[in-house]
């Protein structure tokens, strides 16, 4: 199908399909040979669909746009009006509108491969298995040596759990539910770039929250991924048993771990890997989330950490002083919020028409991100805020943008044109344009992140 034929297709649908009253419709899409994967809305909310009918469509227009080429990105607008009008580029890669100068940041909680010490009590020694740890482990079967256990912790570079050598040399092959892994799996697990044991995304800083305290609090580091977490059993669900080398000031070394299916840490389930012995019982505060969607007004809860707040003509932060070990709000959608200290509040995130910062100020966040706001903010008081690593302001309207040169932890920012036009900030690991159409941010990359030849981007304009 022709690029023309395909837009007009595309852009008769959508028109036909629209809601009462809407004015503009947008999709913004990623094309690829294998698809197409983006956003689509009319106006600020609406769901454009997605039909088979209207996906076929958005297909055939992904296809023209690439022709034959690899990738592509495009932004098509259907206006009620009947005016269409499609922007494509080639050249605009993986970043999008991000320019990542700091390779190796990462976030607080986010510690790169292998910048964590060996912790001095797993150095590898020639001691063998303590007898106590044997005498505990009931035998299972043939074990392996010393020899065996002492080559494959050269290999993994430090000294198992005296617990975790015990069931090893006296042939326990399985933990209730969970089967052990044999030495060799040790290996193959820790080394596999294909197994995953935390870590996720932590390369990609713009949308990640706060790391979430294990339940207990305070006995697992509030890290995605540790060097010394090693997996050691896995049940029929895909869930891996680790045992915690690097623990934090309460917990113990040796302690074990859980990781869900996708391979995020979720919770300490025993203080050592003997505790699993029968009789073992899952504990059931190690899967209560930490996470709350809320509705109504919050109760007191130790264990919860994180909070969306959704569609709330009136919100008020004070209310949710009941949750002592906040890290992470979101509000979304909201009408008035009235701002209140929460002392232990790392990361928060406001949209909405009404919000006075002010009360504010000072503030020990390291992540702010603001939008849909009526009146403009105060980067004045945002200054204020000196633990800020990552600062989003692009969907609110900024006075005084320039006091946020003084944020000397500033390392995440993403702002709109007109203030990244008044802002000097020379020492970001990541900068980002928000609310631009295409042809506005492969502007602001060509200048921010210049190429031997310019990005270009082709525009075609239509009538239904």
């Amino acid at each position: 199908m022709e690029l023309n034929e395909a837009m007009l297709a595309l852009a008769r649908a959508i028109h036909a399909g629209g809601p009462d009253g809407w004015r503009t419709a947008t999709i913004a899409m990623r094309c690829t040979a294998s698809g197409y994967s983006g956003r689509s809305g009319y106006d600020d909310s609406g769901f454009l669909g997605s039909g088979p009918a209207l996906r076929v469509l958005q297909r055939d227009l992904a296809t023209a746009v690439l022709a034959g080429r690899p990738d592509a990105v495009c932004e098509f607008v259907v206006r009620s009006t009947g005016e269409i009008r499609l922007a494509y580029t080639y050249d605009l890669g993986d970043e999008g509108a991000t320019v990542v100068r700091g390779k190796k940041f990462r976030l607080p909680g986010h510690p790169l491969k292998g910048s964590i010490p060996l912790p001095e009590h797993a150095r590898i020694t020639d001691a063998p298995t303590d007898p106590a740890a044997l005498a505990r482990v009931p035998a299972g079967g043939e074990g392996r040596s010393e020899d065996d256990i002492l080559a494959t912790e050269r290999e993994l570079g430090f000294r198992l759990p005296e617990d975790l050598r015990a069931l090893h040399r006296n042939g326990r092959t399985a933990l209730g539910e969970f089967r052990l892994a044999t030495l060799e799996e040790l290996v193959k697990w820790r080394t596999s770039r294909k197994l995953r044991f935390g870590g996720w995304d932590d390369d990609k800083p713009l949308e990640l929250g706060p790391v979430l305290d294990a339940w207990p609090h305070g006995h697992v580091k509030r890290l995605c991924r540790n060097d010394w977490w090693l997996p050691f059993a896995v049940d029929d669900d895909w869930r891996y048993l680790a045992v915690d080398l690097d623990p934090a000031e309460r917990g113990r070394p040796g302690q074990v771990l859980w990781f869900d299916e996708h391979g995020e840490m979720a919770g300490l389930v025993a203080d050592s890997v003997a505790s699993l012995l029968p009789p073992w019982a899952w504990p059931d505060e190690a899967s209560r989330p930490a996470e709350l969607v809320l509705h109504g007004e919050p109760t007191p809860d130790p264990h919860v950490q994180r909070v969306n707040v959704n569609h709330r003509d009136e919100f008020d932060l004070g209310s949710l002083a009941v949750l002592p070990n906040l890290r992470d709000l979101r509000v979304n959608g909201a009408g008035v919020v009235r701002a209140a200290s929460l002392p232990g509040l790392e990361a928060l995130k406001v949209d909405a028409r009404e919000f006075d910062l002010a009360p504010l100020a000072g503030a020990a966040l390291w992540s702010l991100r603001l939008s849909g706001l009526r009146r403009p903010v105060d980067a004045r008081v945002v200054a204020t805020m000196t633990s800020l690593v990552r600062l989003d302001l692009s969907g609110v309207e900024v006075t005084n943008v320039e006091a946020l040169d003084g944020l000397k932890n500033l390392k995440v920012v993403t702002l709109n044109g007109d203030q990244w036009s008044r802002v000097d900030l020379p020492k970001l690991a990541v900068a980002a344009l928000g609310h631009g159409d295409l042809a506005q941010r492969v502007a602001w990359l060509n200048q921010r992140l210049p190429r031997p030849r310019n990005r270009e981007v082709h525009q075609v304009e239509a009538l239904i």
